[in-house]
């Protein structure tokens, strides 16, 4: 059910850039789990990327469009990257 992830942000604290990894943290559409912060991760951008390109290939496969994910008053340019997720 990758395809309901809404949002995908990789940052990084201090300490993780001393330690060369990173936070993850992942939106979606999930009830039971809305966000999700995966915290020192080696390589994280290029997990996150990973992550960005599963989730696309999933939407693709099960015909779903990336508007159709989003609301209306979503901008991923104005949220903050560790701001709770908006829904």
């Amino acid at each position: 059910m990758l395809y309901r992830i809404r949002d995908i942000s990789a940052t990084q604290i201090i300490f993780e850039k001393l330690n060369k990894t990173g936070t993850i943290r992942i939106c979606s559409s999930d009830v039971g789990t809305p966000e999700l912060l995966i915290q020192h991760v080696k390589n994280h951008r290029k997990v996150k990327e990973a992550i960005s390109q599963a989730v696309e290939k999933s939407r693709k496969e099960n015909g779903i469009k990336t508007t159709e994910m989003l609301s209306p008053h979503h901008n991923h340019d104005e949220m903050p990257p560790m701001m709770e997720c908006p829904f």
